[in-house]
């Protein structure tokens, strides 16, 4: 995605902010299963008890209860966003919700117009692999908002479907941004690791500060002490430089 332009420009500062995060969530839901997601044998889609049907490689399957994100239809040329479809529907999903409360709170019309139409230049509405590159711009941006891993499928008519998974994932913990370094490191296409680190420690409201640009100083309360704190430096480009987890401070022994 790194050297690609979006479709939608108003999700970039969403995207950024969640690619870190969309990789743990993604990491967690493997552990879940106990299988990689790619491995597995089959998805369905129940549309009407609104699960996805996981068929692991063993055969057994894992229902999981999803909520919509978003429609993309070439037909109509646009976005509709899960939280009308829901209205649509003669229901209220209060995920899907959030997704426009959060466009209302910051101020991001695109969030909270129902439908939102493919910009000048989007000329691939009849591409598939156009319609799955946008599902998953879709998926990532609003991961900063939902904070559970994302699924696409096509949906007929050349239609697909974003939808948020529901399951009870292992918790994220301050322990976890020890494996930053990793997960970059395995995710070399990120628009800008630093954007991703904060948004990260931000979204898990973790105390985040630059001291010295580009320079992060995250921890997990406030006041910050050496023992539950890390420093990390960027290069101006964004690119992590060196990451460092802050030793405690061991008071002198009296001398006499």
């Amino acid at each position: 995605m790194a050297n690609r332009p979006f479709v939608f420009p108003f999700l970039r500062g969403l995207y950024a902010a969640s690619e870190l995060e969309v990789d743990i969530l993604n990491e967690r839901l493997n552990e879940y299963l106990g299988c990689s997601f790619d491995d597995l044998r089959e998805t369905r889609t129940n549309s009407t008890t609104m699960e996805q049907v996981l068929v692991k490689p063993d055969g057994t399957e894992e229902r999981v209860p999803y909520h919509y994100v978003a429609s993309i239809g070439p037909g109509p040329r646009s976005i509709l966003w899960g939280w009308q479809l829901a209205l649509d529907a003669g229901r209220r999903d209060p995920v899907a919700d959030e997704i426009r409360e959060y466009g209302r709170y910051n101020g991001i019309d695109g969030l909270c117009t129902p439908e939102v139409e493919f910009p000048p230049g989007f000329d691939h509405v009849d591409d598939d692999s156009e319609r799955q590159y946008l599902a998953h711009e879709l998926g990532v941006a609003t991961t900063a908002i939902l904070h559970q891993p994302y699924f696409t499928f096509a949906a007929g008519r050349g239609s697909f479907k974003v939808v948020v998974l529901d399951l009870p994932l292992r918790p994220i913990t301050f322990a976890d941004l020890g494996s930053v370094p990793r997960y970059l490191e395995e995710n070399p296409n990120m628009m800008n690791e630093q954007a991703a680190v904060r948004g990260f420690a931000e979204s898990q409201g973790w105390t985040v500060k630059e001291p010295v640009p580009p320079r992060l100083v995250i921890s997990e309360s406030e006041p910050a002490t050496d023992d539950n704190s890390y420093t990390i430096d960027f290069t101006l480009s964004g690119r992590l430089f060196s990451f460092t987890k802050d030793l405690p401070t061991r008071p002198c022994a009296a001398t006499m």
